[in-house]
């Protein structure tokens, strides 16, 4: 169960990437989503609408490979939750302005995360680890 909402959120996650990479290259010479990009040109607008879309698309083929018991998929999708904990906690270790609390729920989502596709049983055997 567990297993299929994390490939649900990881196929939602992979879809939002597309459509808004669709929408920054649609956008790319308005000023509206050159302030939002932070950019002053329409061709880093491009790039990062580009980006965006590439991003979706291996995200929703990661969640697809996740969904049929790719091991592949799994050892990735817990090497991202590995690392994204890791900057969660340097970032709370390394900046004075940031407070423990701002990392906290995201660092034990992550934890928890990698936790389930590396240590739980059921998960091994429905990937074949």
């Amino acid at each position: 169960a567990l297993l299929g909402f994390l490939t649900i959120l990881w196929l939602v996650v992979g879809v939002l990437q597309a459509v808004s990479g669709v929408f920054v290259v649609l956008g790319r010479n308005k000023k509206e989503v050159l302030d939002a990009l932070d950019s002053t040109t329409s061709s880093d607008a491009t790039v990062i609408g580009v980006y965006l879309i590439v991003a979706g698309i291996v995200g929703i083929l990661i969640a697809s490979s996740l969904r049929s018991g790719k091991n592949w998929a799994r050892i990735l999708v817990g090497a991202v939750a590995l690392v994204n904990l890791g900057v969660l906690v340097w970032a709370a270790f390394s900046y004075h302005h940031l407070h423990w609390y701002n990392v906290a729920w995201p660092a034990l989502i992550y934890a928890l995360i990698a936790g389930y596709l590396f240590a739980d049983e059921d998960v091994k055997q429905y990937f074949g680890a």
